[in-house]
């Protein structure tokens, strides 16, 4: 689940944190879940606490940098509808971010060959 497309409204209204809640609490105690993000803002550590692994993707700048200008380009450029009809400007384009917490059971992936290595040992769930 991405959390951006339920954090996202149209116009790029948030949902509230007690709606998120609402929406996220039943997912994280069911089984074989994944999540995209954190939002610790909004859910505190709900998802944090509720994993049993958490991927860092610590990719190198030089890599993460150009696929995010890349994405980002395409986006503005090609006005792409994101979640909920939404479309991303140059201005929305670079957010802060959360932090993952070093007390949890993180998996840091520093390379592609990292990332690459640690999918080939995930069982396959879908």
């Amino acid at each position: 689940m991405e959390l951006d497309a339920l954090v996202h409204v149209p116009n790029w209204t948030e949902t509230s944190d007690e709606d998120l809640r609402a929406i996220v609490e039943p997912i994280v105690r069911s089984d074989g879940w994944v999540i995209d993000g954190t939002y610790r803002t909004k859910l505190g550590n709900l998802a944090l606490d509720a994993a049993d692994t958490i991927v860092w993707l610590d990719l190198p700048l030089r890599v993460w940098l150009a696929r995010l200008l890349r994405r980002t380009g395409r986006r503005v450029t090609g006005r792409e509808r994101l979640w909920n009809d939404n479309r991303e400007t140059l201005r929305n384009a670079f957010g802060g971010r959360d932090s993952l917490l070093a007390a949890y059971p993180v998996v840091r992936l520093r390379s592609v060959a990292d990332v690459e290595r640690w999918l080939a040992t995930v069982p396959k769930v879908f």
